[in-house]
């Protein structure tokens, strides 16, 4: 299996510091030689299938919701989809954004790949309309959401870039005022507010009511500090381990970054979740750590 592949990978090496084979490249970068076909189903399968799979096997998330379901586009029977992207009203089926998809990230790559990196939403841009419609209708059908026609799309986006922007300017100044409380340290005059959409009876003048903090719970994690002790035999218990049955599965981190120290003053770090700031050496030597047992960090 990949642990044991793991392990094999690195027996050569004598320590963690050792050179090991360059990581796999991102599903969403396209790969030298590449065609836009191939990279457009290569980002779909990615997307709509492999992060779903992945998200599936944190069981702890899906016990009391429903889970999602992953798409697989090889038991798709695509339509066509220019015929598709005519029916402006009507929703889309699965299949029909799913073609749609593919068209457009094709379209793109290959009659317009000098906006490719600089492209930004613009509702009455056809393209740009066709993959925003389809991907969020692809993703609703992930998590069991009602969908919406290429023409709803088109009214909710022409509308939301500016409420955006209203909310951001409210909550920001919102945030500003608790700030000036936290740096007179007048930690009791902290409040967080409540916006009355409908105001009436003896609030019918009052749009906002601020209401004290919560006091931190001894049940949160969070709350608690962010300290928990665990008892593992070190000489059997893998880093892989820690990762996926205490960390990810137990403390529900999806993407988490984690640092270790020994009390000889040794320390490095083990994983990253900001996959942006993994480098090439960085990713091997966290692929290298992931077979050890504990005591051997």
């Amino acid at each position: 299996d990949k642990q044991e592949e793991a392990v094999d990978a690195s027996a050569a090496a004598e320590a963690p510091g050792d050179a090991a084979p360059a990581s796999a490249p991102s599903a969403l970068t396209r790969l030298e030689g590449e065609s836009a076909a191939s990279f457009a189903r290569r980002v779909f399968n990615s997307v709509y299938a492999a992060d779903v799979e992945r998200l599936l096997s944190m069981d702890a998330l899906w016990k009391e919701r429903t889970p999602p379901t992953p798409l697989r586009l090889e038991a798709m029977a695509l339509p066509d989809a220019e015929s598709a992207k005519q029916e402006e009203t009507k929703v889309w089926s699965v299949e029909q954004s799913a073609a749609v998809l593919l068209h457009t990230i094709e379209t793109v790559l290959t009659q317009r790949s000098a906006e490719v990196g600089a492209l930004s939403f613009d509702k009455d841009d056809a393209d740009a309309l066709d993959f925003v419609t389809a991907a969020s209708n692809l993703r609703s059908a992930v998590f069991d959401i009602p969908r919406k026609s290429r023409w709803d799309v088109k009214e909710i986006a022409g509308n939301i870039v500016p409420a955006i922007a209203t909310t951001n300017a409210i909550i920001a100044g919102f945030i500003v005022l608790e700030a000036f409380k936290l740096l007179r340290g007048a930690l009791d005059e902290c409040r967080y507010c409540v916006c009355n959409r409908l105001p009436s009876g003896k609030k019918r003048d009052t749009l906002l009511t601020a209401s004290r903090l919560d006091a931190p719970s001894g049940d949160c994690y969070v709350c608690a500090g962010g300290a928990s002790v665990l008892t593992v035999d070190c000489s059997r218990f893998t880093v892989t381990q820690l990762l996926e049955e205490v960390i990810k599965k137990h403390l529900s981190f999806s993407k988490p970054t984690v640092d270790y120290s020994t009390v000889d003053g040794r320390d490095d770090q083990l994983c990253e979740g900001i996959a942006d700031e993994v480098d090439e050496h960085d990713a091997a030597k966290f692929a290298r750590y992931l077979p050890l047992a504990l005591d051997k960090l």
